[in-house]
Parts: C-alpha cells; sequence; structure tokens
C-alpha cells in the first residue's frame, strides 16, 4: 500500500515497525474472517437450520458481542493506522 501511495517513508522505517503492521494487518484479518462467519450464518438456508435449535440460538446470541468487537477492533486499527501515518510511517 505504501508503494501505491508512493511513500518512501514507509519503505524506509518499515523494518522498524513490522511488528505494528503485523499485528494491524492480523486484526483486520480477524475483524473481516468473523464479520463473513456471521453473514455466512446468517444466509444459510432455513431448512437446515431452526431458531429453535439451541446451537443456533447460542450462536445468535454471541452475534451482538462479536459485533461489538468488531466495531472496537475497527476504531482501534483505524487508530493504529492514523498514528503510524501521523509519524510518516504509513
Amino acid at each position: 500500500m505504501a508503494l501505491m501511495k508512493q511513500l518512501p517513508m514507509v519503505v524506509e522505517h518499515a523494518g522498524a515497525y513490522r511488528n505494528q503492521f503485523e499485528a494491524t494487518n492480523n486484526l483486520i484479518k480477524a475483524m473481516l474472517d468473523t464479520t463473513r462467519c456471521i453473514v455466512e450464518f446468517g444466509e444459510l438456508p432455513t431448512m437446515y437450520i431452526t431458531d429453535e435449535d439451541p446451537e443456533v440460538k447460542a450462536a445468535i446470541r454471541h452475534f451482538p458481542i462479536a459485533v461489538y468487537w468488531i466495531i472496537r477492533s475497527v476504531m482501534a486499527a483505524a487508530t493504529q493506522i492514523t498514528t503510524m501515518s501521523s509519524k510518516g510511517i504509513g
């Protein structure tokens, strides 16, 4: 992404901040994976699952907590990216 934006300073400091880049990247991947799981679960055909199924009820009860953590993670990742950008490394 740094090369696309033509930010040579990012490339120069990439090694020093590799852990921050990797942690932020891993967080974004986890958010996307969790979001995909929730969406795919919602798209399951009703002929395979019912709302009365205890496992389905348990999974649905966890959705609000998962969404909360996704939103909170988005804010954390955005803060990290903004911080790295303001330092001239992102």
